[in-house]
Protein backbone atom coordinates (compact mmCIF):
# COMPACT_ATOMS: atom_id res chain seq x y z
CA UNK A 1 0.00 0.00 0.00
CA UNK A 2 3.06 2.43 0.82
CA UNK A 3 4.37 1.66 -2.20
CA UNK A 4 0.87 2.29 -3.98
CA UNK A 5 0.66 5.86 -2.26
CA UNK A 6 4.56 6.58 -3.68
CA UNK A 7 3.56 5.58 -7.01
CA UNK A 8 0.69 8.02 -7.01
CA UNK A 9 2.55 10.92 -5.73
CA UNK A 10 5.00 10.31 -8.57
CA UNK A 11 2.31 10.89 -10.39
CA UNK A 12 -0.14 13.78 -9.00
CA UNK A 13 2.16 15.44 -6.06
CA UNK A 14 -1.03 17.25 -5.09
CA UNK A 15 -3.02 13.96 -4.34
CA UNK A 16 -4.76 13.03 -1.03
CA UNK A 17 -3.43 9.65 -1.25
CA UNK A 18 0.16 11.15 -1.20
CA UNK A 19 1.97 9.42 2.05
CA UNK A 20 2.76 11.55 5.12
CA UNK A 21 4.66 11.00 8.27
CA UNK A 22 1.85 9.28 10.27
CA UNK A 23 1.94 6.57 7.19
CA UNK A 24 5.65 5.69 6.93
CA UNK A 25 5.90 5.83 10.94
CA UNK A 26 2.86 3.33 11.38
CA UNK A 27 5.05 0.83 8.34
CA UNK A 28 7.85 1.11 10.94
CA UNK A 29 6.13 0.90 13.79
CA UNK A 30 4.77 -2.90 12.42
CA UNK A 31 8.12 -3.37 11.15
CA UNK A 32 9.23 -2.85 15.14
CA UNK A 33 6.97 -5.47 15.92
CA UNK A 34 7.80 -7.83 13.19
CA UNK A 35 10.31 -11.01 13.42
CA UNK A 36 11.75 -9.64 9.85
CA UNK A 37 15.32 -10.48 9.99
CA UNK A 38 16.34 -7.23 8.77
CA UNK A 39 13.86 -5.28 10.01
CA UNK A 40 16.31 -2.20 11.55
CA UNK A 41 17.88 -1.92 7.91
CA UNK A 42 14.90 -1.73 6.01
CA UNK A 43 13.13 0.98 8.73
CA UNK A 44 16.43 2.87 7.97
CA UNK A 45 15.73 2.72 4.36
CA UNK A 46 12.50 4.11 4.79
CA UNK A 47 13.65 7.08 7.11
CA UNK A 48 15.57 7.75 3.42
CA UNK A 49 12.43 7.11 1.20
CA UNK A 50 10.64 9.56 3.16
CA UNK A 51 12.77 12.31 2.40
CA UNK A 52 12.67 11.05 -1.29
CA UNK A 53 8.74 12.02 -1.05
CA UNK A 54 9.31 15.17 0.58
CA UNK A 55 7.97 13.87 4.06
CA UNK A 56 10.10 15.16 6.62
CA UNK A 57 10.91 12.47 9.62
CA UNK A 58 10.05 13.91 13.20
CA UNK A 59 11.04 12.45 16.52
CA UNK A 60 8.27 9.24 16.13
CA UNK A 61 9.63 8.17 13.40
CA UNK A 62 13.25 8.57 14.53
CA UNK A 63 12.41 7.26 17.51
CA UNK A 64 10.36 3.97 15.76
CA UNK A 65 13.97 3.17 13.66
CA UNK A 66 15.76 3.46 16.82
CA UNK A 67 13.24 1.46 18.64
CA UNK A 68 14.15 -1.54 15.43
CA UNK A 69 17.42 -1.37 16.17
CA UNK A 70 17.03 -1.87 20.11
CA UNK A 71 14.96 -5.13 19.28
CA UNK A 72 17.20 -6.56 15.93
CA UNK A 73 17.34 -10.51 16.28
CA UNK A 74 19.98 -10.92 13.48
CA UNK A 75 23.40 -11.19 14.66
CA UNK A 76 24.87 -8.70 11.34
CA UNK A 77 21.86 -5.98 12.91
CA UNK A 78 22.47 -6.59 16.13
CA UNK A 79 26.83 -6.19 15.76
CA UNK A 80 25.63 -2.60 13.88
CA UNK A 81 23.16 -1.45 16.82
CA UNK A 82 24.71 0.44 18.75
CA UNK A 83 26.58 2.40 16.18
CA UNK A 84 23.62 3.03 14.13
CA UNK A 85 21.53 4.02 16.68
CA UNK A 86 23.63 6.24 18.28
CA UNK A 87 24.27 8.11 14.74
CA UNK A 88 20.32 8.81 14.24
CA UNK A 89 20.42 10.51 17.92
CA UNK A 90 23.37 11.93 16.78
CA UNK A 91 21.49 12.98 14.02
CA UNK A 92 18.31 14.19 15.65
CA UNK A 93 20.26 16.50 18.14
CA UNK A 94 22.09 17.72 15.54
CA UNK A 95 18.99 18.67 13.64
CA UNK A 96 17.32 20.30 16.78
CA UNK A 97 20.09 22.37 18.30
CA UNK A 98 21.76 23.50 15.15
CA UNK A 99 18.83 23.58 12.70
CA UNK A 100 16.36 24.51 15.09
CA UNK A 101 13.86 21.50 13.95
CA UNK A 102 11.84 21.62 17.26
CA UNK A 103 9.91 18.78 15.57
CA UNK A 104 12.69 16.04 15.93
CA UNK A 105 13.56 16.80 19.17
CA UNK A 106 14.85 13.88 20.89
CA UNK A 107 12.33 12.85 23.78
CA UNK A 108 13.74 10.95 27.04
CA UNK A 109 11.81 7.96 24.80
CA UNK A 110 14.55 8.07 22.11
CA UNK A 111 17.45 8.13 24.89
CA UNK A 112 15.58 5.21 26.13
CA UNK A 113 15.83 3.01 22.87
CA UNK A 114 19.27 3.87 22.06
CA UNK A 115 20.43 2.74 25.59
CA UNK A 116 18.21 -0.26 24.81
CA UNK A 117 19.63 -0.80 21.53
CA UNK A 118 23.30 -0.63 23.08
CA UNK A 119 21.90 -2.90 25.49
CA UNK A 120 20.95 -5.59 23.02
CA UNK A 121 23.79 -5.04 20.78
CA UNK A 122 26.84 -7.45 20.41
CA UNK A 123 28.97 -3.93 21.01
CA UNK A 124 31.75 -5.06 22.89
CA UNK A 125 31.36 -1.43 24.28
CA UNK A 126 27.99 -1.64 25.31
CA UNK A 127 28.34 -1.18 29.15
CA UNK A 128 30.66 2.20 28.52
CA UNK A 129 28.20 3.46 25.51
CA UNK A 130 25.23 3.10 27.40
CA UNK A 131 26.78 5.15 30.43
CA UNK A 132 27.83 7.43 28.10
CA UNK A 133 24.12 8.44 26.80
CA UNK A 134 23.27 8.46 30.61
CA UNK A 135 25.83 11.20 31.30
CA UNK A 136 24.80 12.87 27.79
CA UNK A 137 21.48 13.39 29.07
CA UNK A 138 22.35 14.44 32.33
CA UNK A 139 24.08 17.25 30.48
CA UNK A 140 21.50 18.25 27.65
CA UNK A 141 18.92 18.70 30.85
CA UNK A 142 21.91 20.26 32.80
CA UNK A 143 22.61 22.85 30.28
CA UNK A 144 19.28 23.44 29.01
CA UNK A 145 20.52 22.24 25.29
CA UNK A 146 17.76 19.81 25.53
CA UNK A 147 15.00 20.73 28.49
CA UNK A 148 13.35 18.14 29.92
CA UNK A 149 15.56 15.44 29.33
CA UNK A 150 16.20 13.83 32.60
CA UNK A 151 16.68 10.34 33.07
CA UNK A 152 13.91 8.03 34.33
CA UNK A 153 13.99 5.09 36.17
CA UNK A 154 13.32 3.15 32.92
CA UNK A 155 16.77 5.01 31.70
CA UNK A 156 18.57 3.34 34.53
CA UNK A 157 17.19 -0.06 33.77
CA UNK A 158 18.49 -0.03 30.09
CA UNK A 159 21.37 1.09 31.21
CA UNK A 160 22.37 -1.66 34.07
CA UNK A 161 20.53 -4.21 31.56
CA UNK A 162 23.35 -3.08 28.68
CA UNK A 163 26.00 -3.05 31.84
CA UNK A 164 24.59 -6.84 33.05
CA UNK A 165 25.39 -8.04 29.61
CA UNK A 166 28.72 -6.69 29.97
CA UNK A 167 31.72 -9.70 28.29
CA UNK A 168 33.41 -12.16 30.42
CA UNK A 169 36.74 -9.62 30.97
CA UNK A 170 34.92 -6.63 32.25
CA UNK A 171 31.97 -8.23 34.40
CA UNK A 172 33.60 -7.61 37.70
CA UNK A 173 33.56 -3.80 37.18
CA UNK A 174 30.59 -3.71 35.50
CA UNK A 175 28.53 -5.24 38.16
CA UNK A 176 30.24 -3.23 40.97
CA UNK A 177 29.93 0.25 38.31
CA UNK A 178 25.74 -1.14 38.53
CA UNK A 179 25.44 -1.70 41.88
CA UNK A 180 27.09 2.67 41.60
CA UNK A 181 24.22 3.95 39.40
Amino acid sequence: ILTEMENIYKVDKSSVLRPNVLTYTSFIGGLARSRDQEKAIKAEEILKRMEKYEVKPDVVAYTCVINCWAKATSRRERQVAAIRSVRLLDEMEYLYTSQNLYNVKPSVITYNAVISAIGNSHDANAPELAEGILERMHHVSETGVIANMKPTTTTYNAVLHALSRAPRPQRATCAKRAEEI
